[in-house]
Parts: C-alpha cells; structure tokens; sequence
C-alpha cells in the first residue's frame, strides 16, 4: 500500500511504495503452517515491541496483523475475539486498500482494543489518512501514524517473516506472532483449529516457563 511522505504548504500528499498482501483461505492447517524465526528473531520481537499496537488481556504475547475487509481476519475475530483468555492479544492492522489505510493510521493513533472491535464490526469508519482537505500539521499528523506503522511492517516484518520462509510476498491477514520462551514463531491465514494449536502452544510455553522458575 502507501507510505507517506508530510506535506509542506500545499505540497503533494501520499508517495506510492507497494506493499504486497495476501488474504489466504481458510484451507486445514496443520504444524507445518508454523513458522520458527530463526535468523533476526530478537529484531523481530524489539520492532514488534515498539510499534503502535492495540492490546486487551494479560499474559504471554501475541502479535496479530489483520485488515477488517479480509473475510479470514473477520472469521478470526468473530470466533476468537472472547476466547484468548490469559493472552495478551496485540492488534495491529496493515494497509492494503484505502479503508485499511485509513483504519491503520486510527488505530495507530488511538491505541484502543476497542476501535480495533468498532473497525472489524464496520460500527466506526476511520477518516481518510490522506484527505487533501486537511491543514498541513493534521495531515502530517496522520503520515506519522499510518508510517508507524507501515514502514516497519515494509522495512522488518516482512522482509524477516519471508527470509524465515514465513512468507513468500507480503503479510498474510491474520499473521500471527508469539514467542515460546526464547524462540520465536509465526503463522499466516486462518483455521479455527490451527488457532486453537497456536493458542495452546503459546499458553503451555508459559506454564513451562513458570514451572521452571
């Protein structure tokens, strides 16, 4: 999709980088549809870390990268939004059209696990990231919030996701991210199933960790 570039005065807006992305179905997945990041882990984890995340629910961490018109990030939610007890679920959307840019840099901006709700409900439509009409400091406001995002998705997570074989283009919506204790692993696409194994590894690996304190 789009980075931006700040507007000066009367200048252009949005500069155009393409940023592929799929919205895989939601064929069987099984172990092997798990991904262990090996090369660049810890950098993954760190920019992970720092970006503009909605978080709701305490525990072990779980990175998700979603856009709501994805059919598969809305079976996600509808299925999994109440069922990730003892999770802290960090929401993250991507950009891949001009709504899901518009919703990136809001959520980016807000933070709040509730207009990541309102968003995939289609109860709360974000204002355009790019309206022309905008003073110079609030579109530049925006660029910040949308490139928050975007440009460490364009400049790490994708390119580590897709040398760890995570990925052969663009982010996969959902993509999940979680560690089990001191590796790193990923997912991509949907399957009520293959969440459930993701979810039970994720909270094992914390009782693991605990039981050995």
């Amino acid at each position: 999709m789009r980075l931006m570039k700040p507007r000066k005065g009367g200048g252009l807006g949005p500069m155009l980088v393409l940023a592929l992305a799929l919205c895989l179905g939601a064929e069987a997945r099984g172990s092997d549809d798990i991904h262990e990041i090996r090369a660049d882990a810890e950098r993954l984890w760190q920019t992970l870390a720092a970006m503009p995340y909605a978080a709701r629910g305490s525990g072990p961490v779980l990175y998700t990268f979603e856009f709501s018109e994805c059919p598969y990030s809305q079976q996600f939610y509808r299925e999994w939004n109440t069922r990730l007890e003892g999770i802290e679920v960090r929401r993250l959307f991507f950009a891949v059209s001009q709504r899901s840019a518009n919703e990136t840099a809001a959520l980016a901006r807000s933070r709040d696990a509730d207009d990541y709700g309102a968003f995939m409900e289609g109860r709360k439509r974000a204002p355009r990231v790019d309206d022309p009409r905008l003073p110079a400091v609030d579109f530049n406001r925006n660029v910040d919030h949308f490139n928050s995002v975007m440009g460490p998705v364009n400049e790490v997570v994708q390119p580590i996701l897709r040398s760890n074989g995570a990925i052969t283009g663009g982010l996969i919506s959902p993509t999940l991210i979680w560690r089990e204790q001191d590796k790193v692993y990923a997912a991509g696409g949907y399957e009520l199933e293959h969440v459930a194994t993701i979810t039970a590894r994720i909270q094992a690996a914390a009782r693991d960790t605990v039981s050995e304190r």
